[in-house]
């Protein structure tokens, strides 16, 4: 019973770090989360929205790799990551 506990911690912690990466959040700190508290965390890391990138005219650093993007992209160039350009951000 013990291991599986372990080993539910480290499935949720894996989870969580690529569900973060996944929604532009800080990946190694949901990975501790993961680990602390696995259902609260896994729970949390499926509800939540995706963080929105400030978009400015002459470009910016991708939040995931810190690659320059210009600003008409939709995609990192570098790392792959999608930009959510809603209007309500």
């Amino acid at each position: 019973m013990f291991w599986a506990g372990i080993i539910m911690s480290i499935i949720s912690g894996v989870f969580c770090f690529q569900m973060a990466k996944e929604k532009n959040r800080e990946p190694w700190a949901w990975l501790v989360l993961g680990l602390v508290l696995p259902l609260i965390a896994v729970i949390a890391i499926s509800v939540s929205s995706t963080k929105k990138v400030q978009r400015e005219e002459a470009g910016f650093s991708c939040p995931e790799c810190g690659h320059d993007v210009r600003s008409e992209e939709k995609y990192c160039p570098n790392c792959g990551v999608e930009f959510d350009w809603s209007e309500n951000s």
